[in-house]
Formats: C-alpha cells, structure tokens, sequence
C-alpha cells in the first residue's frame, strides 16, 4: 500500500471515530479519549497524503 493510501484510510478512520463518538457517547466519561484519538488519525493521515516532486530546472 502507499503512503497516500494509508494516510487517506486514516482520516476516513478518525472521521468515522468522530462520529460514533458523537452519536453513541456525547456523554460519556472518557469521550476525550476518542476525541484525542480521531483528531491523532486525522493529524497523521494528514501528514502522509502530501507527495511532493522536485522541481525540475527548464534552460
């Protein structure tokens, strides 16, 4: 698997994480912990779909 791929499967897996936390535990206890975990996903699988290519000099 790619980098991109990873990283687009990680942010659909902390969006998905963000909304079962909003549907089934708007109360809970310990909510935060997945609110820290899908805002983590979403950081890191954003951080891995970038892909730069290096300039290529035209004379």
């Amino acid at each position: 698997m790619s980098k991109q791929l990873i990283g687009k499967l990680l942010i659909i897996l902390g969006f998905v994480l963000m909304m079962v936390k909003a549907v089934f535990f708007p109360s809970y206890e310990f909510s935060y912990i997945f609110t820290l975990i899908s805002l983590g996903l979403c950081f890191i699988g954003s951080i891995l779909i970038p892909n730069y290519s290096t300039k290529k000099d035209k004379k």
